[in-house]
């Protein structure tokens, strides 16, 4: 599990052979989307809309940032061993 959790933390930056991250700004603005549209929520007042339409969102989009995160550095382990 430990192993699993620092693949991921080194797969969301930069990696030798394959670069950074793609999904990081897609994230980010899928995020912002979400705080948006629950800052536009009228049964809430704005900063509990903004937290709430982020977390939302990030349950959504988080697993498959963290799953391309841990793919990305599987593969450059893989390219670092072919010595590419």
């Amino acid at each position: 599990m430990i192993r699993i959790i620092k693949q991921i933390i080194r797969g969301c930056g930069y990696l030798p052979g394959v670069g950074e991250h793609p999904g990081t700004m897609w994230l980010i603005v899928f995020i912002l989307m979400g705080g948006m549209a629950g800052a536009m929520n009228q049964n809430y007042n704005v900063l509990n809309g903004i937290v709430g339409g982020s977390i939302f969102m990030g349950i959504f989009i988080l697993p498959f940032y963290l799953y391309g995160a841990y793919d990305r550095a599987n593969l450059s382990d893989e390219l670092s061993k072919k010595g590419l």
